[in-house]
This record gives C-alpha cells, sequence and structure tokens, in this order.
C-alpha cells in the first residue's frame, strides 16, 4: 500500500479512541495553544485539513459558534467519529490534503494540526487555492531535534502508519514560503510541537516588509560579501598559477568559470541555511540585488584602484576571453537554482 492507503487503514482503526488513548497524546497537546492562537483572529470561515475525530473543530464551535466550519480527513471512521461528535456544527468530507473538494478562495483560515508529517510539500499549493487573499494558515506539528529526526526520516516512510517526512524549521518554512505563502512565523509550542502560521498575500493590499523579511534581505547580503574574499583568491589563482601554467589566453576564461562554480557553491552551502523562507521571488530577487551589488563594487574598486573606464568596461566583452558576463549571470541565477534544487529534495 502507498503512503495515503497506509494513513487511510492506520486512522480507521485509531479512530474509536484516539481521543483518549497514546495516539492521539501529542494532538492534544496543541489543541490549547492552536485554539488561543486562532481565536485572536478575525474569521468567518475555517477549514481543519486532517480534522480527525473533530476535537478541534469542536472546540472552537463551542468559542465561536457564529462561523462556518469545514473539515477533511482520509480516514472514513474518523469522518463518521467527528460527524458524531460535531453534528451539524460542520461541513466533514472524506479526501485528501492534495485534492481539496472546496472551490477556490473559500477559506480565511486553513488549519493542519498534526498531520502535516502525513503530507507531502506541494499540499501547501492546495492550502494556497482554497484560502482567501490574506488568509492566514496554521500549521502545527511535531517539533524533532537533529539528529533524531533525520534518523526518523530514514525510517517512517518504510511504516504502516502513512509517514511522510518529519519537517524541520528550515524545510517547512522554505516550502511555505515556495507556494506562495509570506508572513511566516515559526515558534515552539512546549517541548516536542511547534505551531507556524502565514498568510496568503493580498494583490489588493500593499504589505509592508515585517522585521524578520528585513533580517533575510541582510542575511542575503552577508552571503554575497562572502563572494569578495572568493574572488580575491581566485584572481590570485589566476595571476600565479593558471596564468603561469596555461598563458594569460586560458587563464582568463578559466578563471571566470572557476569564480562562477565559487558563487554557486557559497549560494548552495550558505543561502538555505540563513535565508530560512526563501521563495521563488525571493531567489530572483537576491540574485537581481546581488548583480547590482557586484556591479557596483567592480566599478568603485576598480576606479579606486586606478582602473579607467574603458578598461573596466571590456570585461563586459566575452570576445576579449573575460566571462565576467558568466559570473553576473551566475550571480543572478544561483540564488533561484538553489531554491529550486531545495524545493524539489523536500517534495
Amino acid at each position: 500500500m502507498n503512503a495515503k492507503d497506509n494513513s487511510r487503514t492506520s486512522f480507521d482503526r485509531q479512530a474509536a479512541t484516539y481521543d483518549f488513548d497514546r495516539n492521539g497524546s501529542h494532538a492534544r497537546t496543541v489543541y490549547r495553544p492552536v485554539l488561543e492562537k486562532l481565536l485572536a483572529l478575525n474569521w468567518s470561515g475555517l477549514l481543519d485539513v486532517g480534522d480527525g475525530t473533530g476535537e478541534m473543530l469542536r472546540m472552537l464551535a463551542a468559542a465561536r459558534p457564529e462561523a462556518r466550519y469545514s473539515g477533511i480527513d482520509i480516514s472514513p471512521k474518523m469522518v463518521e467519529t467527528a460527524g458524531k461528535k460535531l453534528g451539524g456544527a460542520a461541513d466533514l468530507k472524506q479526501g485528501d490534503a492534495e485534492n481539496l473538494p472546496f472551490g477556490d478562495n473559500s477559506f480565511d483560515i486553513v488549519i493542519c494540526n498534526d498531520s502535516f508529517h502525513h503530507y507531502p510539500g506541494k499540499a501547501l499549493s492546495e492550502f494556497m487555492r482554497v484560502l482567501r487573499p490574506g488568509g492566514t494558515l496554521l500549521v502545527s506539528d511535531y517539533c524533532i531535534v537533529f539528529p533524531l529526526r533525520q534518523l526518523m526520516n530514514l525510517f517512517i516512510r518504510h511504516g504502516h502508519d502513512g509517514d511522510v517526512h518529519i519537517y524541520s524549521k528550515g524545510e517547512l518554512s522554505a516550502l511555505t514560503a515556495g507556494a506562495g505563502f509570506s508572513g511566516i512565523q515559526y515558534e515552539k509550542a512546549g517541548s516536542r510541537a511547534f505551531i507556524m502560521t502565514a498568510r496568503r498575500p493580498d494583490p489588493g493590499q500593499a504589505e509592508m516588509p515585517d522585521s524578520k523579511e528585513l533580517s533575510d534581505w541582510f542575511k542575503g547580503f552577508l552571503v554575497w560579501v562572502c563572494f569578495i574574499p572568493a574572488a580575491i583568491l581566485n584572481g590570485g589563482l589566476r595571476e600565479h598559477v593558471l596564468a603561469r601554467a596555461l598563458g594569460e589566453k586560458w587563464a582568463l576564461p578559466l578563471s571566470g568559470i572557476i569564480l562562477s562554480a565559487c558563487i554557486f557553491l557559497i549560494t548552495w552551502l550558505l543561502l538555505p541555511r540563513t535565508v530560512k523562507a526563501l521563495s521563488a521571488k525571493d531567489s530572483l530577487r537576491i540574485g537581481i540585488c546581488w548583480v547590482f551589488l557586484t556591479i557596483a563594487f567592480e566599478f568603485v574598486s576598480g576606479l579606486a584602484g586606478g582602473s579607467t573606464m574603458t578598461e573596466l568596461l571590456a570585461a563586459y566583452n566575452p570576445l576579449t576571453g573575460n566571462l565576467w558576463l558568466l559570473v553576473l549571470a551566475a550571480t543572478l541565477l544561483s540564488p533561484a537554482a538553489v531554491w529550486k534544487i531545495t524545493r524539489r529534495r523536500h517534495q
């Protein structure tokens, strides 16, 4: 059986006792903090993905009975249990997170409590689709530290409960940003759980960058600063090693290729570890910013070092053997390439 079939079978078996046995113990630890966060927001329509026995929906309906509630779970037995508990307080459906049977822009809030480790990252695109512009996503799940998380991920796919992946903060933030969400906030909920919130951008409402987004731009700038010593070392390699061994004709283009490779390597090693919630748009913007910084630095340092404008502009002519344009292309495209590689690896 595949992961979905395993999930369906496993939760059908757990449905009758989930609310009070060990299988539902972790989910019960986050009900209260999730409820507090949701009640602090303004909303009228909420979808609970992987709603299980409907306990979270029951608590919400008791606290805010005027709202409209929907829930979906892959297990028919869980849906049946939730239906008995909720009566007509919620619209409950049986289905999976990757194919939500709801229309576009249907909900102000989408929550996913203690079930995201059963889903591939592409489920986030469905969450985005059914949320209204400006709506909020809330995900709570296991928070397991390195290296135990990595060890568990090696084995959980081979189990019989339908688990897919236990996501780290960096993985989940990157996937959420990649799906188009903004304003991502991640916090611990006790010692073994986290709560992440994000919002679907509203095109009709200008969004000011928050302190975290500004911090991420600064971190991106620090990654670019690492290109400077790499470029200096590459220049020394060209002059003192490559030119003597191969001659200037071959040293110059080879130096451009080496520097381009170094830029990609630095980006791959540092950017995903410093800018956690990197999206496709962010990666392109960072690349453009890096190109402008690189050109400005090259001209300012060149003119300050005595080079003429004609000499500096000659670097942009590949017919001279100078592959400076390749270096700029690597600078522009490396963030997007790294984002794509990272996203594919965690899907």
